[in-house]
């Protein structure tokens, strides 16, 4: 492949401009640039794939791998060792494949070639979430987001407006923006609208229509908890088993066993007898024709806060990046490339987004706060390390009240530390 020779600097601003630039800058010789994911990544940006393929010269092809019918993980790093991934773009997320690569040295740190303005051109929102995933003071993930630049997995409240106002309850979204949409708040609420309504026995009215072993992890993020953290050293440690973690998981638990205000499913939500429903973003998009039909009958607003928060956080169910190998041969033309053909203008993004998610006028505003105040928070980012090790066997343990928080992050610690730094060779 002919490369022309240019600063690091110049790499930088040359993934800002003009394709014509960008082209004449690096010509791929007719190689082939592979793409590997487990979804059709270019369904949206077919045009600008054959416009790349003439002005780089180059054949972009995607190469789907599903982590559901094989390892992903071992599949790159095979393709590395076979020296089949030099002009490899690997899509990844927190909870499939990146730590995994990570602790083989399998990713190149894309962060020894940029400077630190690189991204100051994207949205302050998008820009998080590239830097969400950095590892160790390094960043290994780059390009717009392939969906939306903006966060489509962050957790919100969904809620029934009217079953409130029935139930004399107040709004959450005026508790939200007076500074009151607490955990006690959600607790209150919840408490007073289940009931039962028709008077057979049976509670069929409930305040949250979702708690499963995410929640405890949601609930953290909103509490200050993480579930794994860098130490000064850079060491990962397990962090679940402290004061603010503890007290998502006793609240998830009360919430689920002792109050059970838990139950109903969409169907219910829409017909009155769910007051409340946390959800990820893209679950708007889902539930989209239903909510527009309600009019004003639904609202959105951000998760609670905790009891030690002084902010409403937005934790990402997931985080999806683009990295390329560690034996990567030119990585400044593989970005120019990734830029020319998934970037786009953040104005019609921004519109696209709206139209996507939001359902009125309020829950607009609830998402572009969102996303003014997002600072590139997931609830785990290291699910795909810890969640299928006994983690998550062990919050529903918590949940259920087989073990309480406290005893049962005690004894699995060991095993969680011992799985971190088997992985990362600490």
């Amino acid at each position: 492949m002919k490369r022309t020779v240019i600063s690091i600097l110049m790499v930088a601003l040359l993934l800002a401009v003009a394709a014509p630039v960008l082209a004449a800058e690096y010509d791929f010789g007719g190689e082939t640039v592979t793409y590997v994911a487990w979804w059709n990544i270019f369904a949206d940006v077919k045009e600008r794939i054959a416009e790349a393929e003439e002005l780089f010269n180059v054949k972009v092809k995607l190469h789907p791998i599903y982590p559901w019918e094989q390892d992903y993980t071992q599949a790159l790093i095979a393709r590395l060792l076979a020296g089949d991934a030099t002009n490899d773009i690997w899509v990844i997320q927190n909870m499939v494949a990146y730590y995994d690569l990570l602790a083989n040295n399998a990713i190149f740190p894309v962060s020894e070639i940029l400077p630190a303005d690189y991204y100051d051109k994207f949205n302050d929102a998008e820009a998080q979430l590239m830097r969400a995933l950095d590892f160790r003071g390094k960043t290994y993930t780059f390009g717009h987001g392939l969906d939306t630049p903006y966060p489509h997995h962050m957790w919100m409240v969904l809620y029934n407006k009217e079953l409130l106002e029935r139930e004399n309850q107040p709004d959450v979204y005026e508790l939200y923006k007076a500074g009151e949409w607490t955990w006690d708040k959600m607790t209150e609420i919840a408490r007073a609208v289940t009931r039962d309504t028709d008077g057979d026995g049976t509670t069929d009215q409930f305040g949250l229509k979702f708690l499963n072993v995410l929640m405890p992890t949601i609930l953290g993020v909103t509490n200050g908890a993480s579930v794994t953290r860098e130490d000064a050293s850079g060491k990962v440690v397990f962090t679940f088993d402290e004061e603010p973690a503890i007290e998502a998981l006793e609240q998830a638990y009360q919430w689920r066993t002792v109050d059970k205000i838990v139950g109903g499913d969409d169907a219910a939500l829409f017909a009155g007898k769910v007051a409340m429903d946390i959800i990820p973003v893209y679950g708007l998009f889902e539930r989209r024709a239903q909510l527009v039909e309600g009019g004003e009958r639904f609202a959105l607003a951000p998760l609670p806060k905790g009891p030690r928060a002084d902010r409403h956080a937005y934790p990402q169910q997931a985080i999806e990046g683009r990295v390329m190998s560690a034996d990567v041969e030119n990585p400044e033309a593989l970005m120019a490339l990734d830029a020319y053909i998934f970037q786009g203008e953040t104005d019609s993004s921004m519109d696209e987004y709206m139209l996507k998610y939001a359902f009125n006028r309020q829950s607009a505003e609830v998402l572009l706060e969102a996303l003014e105040n997002f600072t590139g928070e997931a609830n785990f980012f290291m699910e795909g390390v810890l969640g299928g090790h006994g983690f998550h066997d062990t919050v529903e343990q918590v949940l259920n009240g087989v073990k309480g928080a406290k005893v049962a992050m005690s004894e699995i610690k060991p095993a969680m530390q011992s799985r971190l730094d088997t992985l990362f060779g600490q």
